[in-house]
């Protein structure tokens, strides 16, 4: 069997685009070569019913009006960079303000309201591969980076992958910008959800969101994820780190320990409802995770007419810290790419009932 696709209208870029079903007899998933953005992934429930368990819309024109990037793969840089600006090798770059003084997931300029090309030699009924150039001239970051996506539906999971190569040294931080609700009905948002992170630490926030620089221990704090926990159960703590965020919104450090190690991946979270008998496994390369509990989601309608907002799902994003270009020292990963190196992220989403 080949690829199959359906035509969706016209991307941010008024190019038109496309939704690619991938499928076998455990997973479905709709993506588009509008920013790569992945629209629906459906696995079986506890009855052996298929599941759509990440938020989304019908229609493309639905996405323009949002900035939540439900679904996206954000780049070329994801999360904020303080003050707009970072520098690399002692020049300064400025981006767009767009969240404050800050900028957010690249702004306008991001990869993901660009539209890919379709490598229909390498896809197939499982496979998705999408190329695109985001150009210099235009992005406002330094050199010419070249992409591929690759989405592939596995026996028990789905997974994504990105390849990226500049001819400039450049910052290169991607990442998977998915809405879970592992209940398969939104009415139920997060309190039918429990949470395990596999992280000792996270990443303290200042006011405006941006890392202090300082990483926290989780333990004994309303951050602790080290066992499985109700996402909600600590949500409302008297905290002044859930109070800048308006709930969770936190980066975690991964830690890699060996016996949890997949390929070259690490689990990094593990989530579950009972409410559909679904568990998810979240694995990947990135040295940290964004766990966000979509304080910020505005009031909308969703796919077949379902009603989102505050709490309506959930994020667990693989990626570099927040800021972490502009970060002192040598104690927070920074997300550089050398011009002729390869960029790699790779995430796999493994579920079970």
């Amino acid at each position: 069997m080949g690829l199959k696709q359906v035509k969706w209208g016209t991307g941010f870029d008024s190019n038109p685009v496309s939704l690619f079903l991938l499928s076998n007899k455990n997973i479905e998933a709709e993506i588009s070569n509008c920013g790569g953005l992945i629209r629906s992934l459906k696995v079986k429930d506890c009855n052996g019913a298929f599941c759509d368990v990440v938020l989304g819309f019908d229609t493309v024109e639905e996405y323009k009006k949002t900035d939540s990037c439900m679904g996206m793969i954000v780049g070329r840089n994801c999360n904020r960079i303080a003050d707009a600006t970072f520098k690399l090798d002692d020049k300064e770059y400025s981006l767009v303000a767009n969240d404050g003084n800050n900028n957010l997931h690249t702004g306008p300029s991001g990869t993901q309201f660009q539209t890919f090309e379709v490598d229909e030699e390498l896809s197939s009924d499982t496979k998705l591969v999408l190329h695109a150039v985001n150009p210099e001239a235009e992005y406002g970051f330094p050199g010419n980076l070249k992409l591929t996506y690759t989405y592939t539906v596995t026996d028990s999971g789905f997974m994504v992958e990105v390849e990226g190569e500049s001819d400039k040294d450049t910052v290169v931080n991607m990442t998977s910008h998915l809405y879970f609700n592992l209940t398969g009905d939104v009415a139920r948002n997060l309190n039918w959800h429990t949470l395990e992170i596999n992280s000792e630490l996270y990443s303290e926030l200042k006011l405006h969101m941006i890392p202090s620089g300082k990483a926290c221990t989780v333990k004994g704090t309303c951050f602790d994820f080290t066992r499985p926990k109700p996402i909600i159960k600590d949500i409302f703590s008297d905290d002044m780190q859930l109070e800048i965020a308006n709930g969770y919104d936190h980066n975690y450090i991964i830690k890699k320990t060996a016996d949890k190690k997949k390929d070259d991946m690490f689990l990094a979270a593990t989530a579950s409802s009972d409410a559909s008998g679904i568990t998810m496994r979240l694995y990947t390369n990135t040295p940290g995770v964004q766990f966000y509990t979509a304080n910020y989601l505005d009031e909308k309608t969703g796919k077949k007419g379902m009603p989102y907002g505050k709490r309506s799902g959930f994020c667990l994003e693989p990626q570099f810290p927040p800021n972490a270009i502009n970060a002192e020292g040598d104690k927070v990963a920074k997300p550089i790419l050398r011009a002729g190196e390869k960029y790699y992220l790779k995430i796999l989403y493994e579920f079970n009932n």
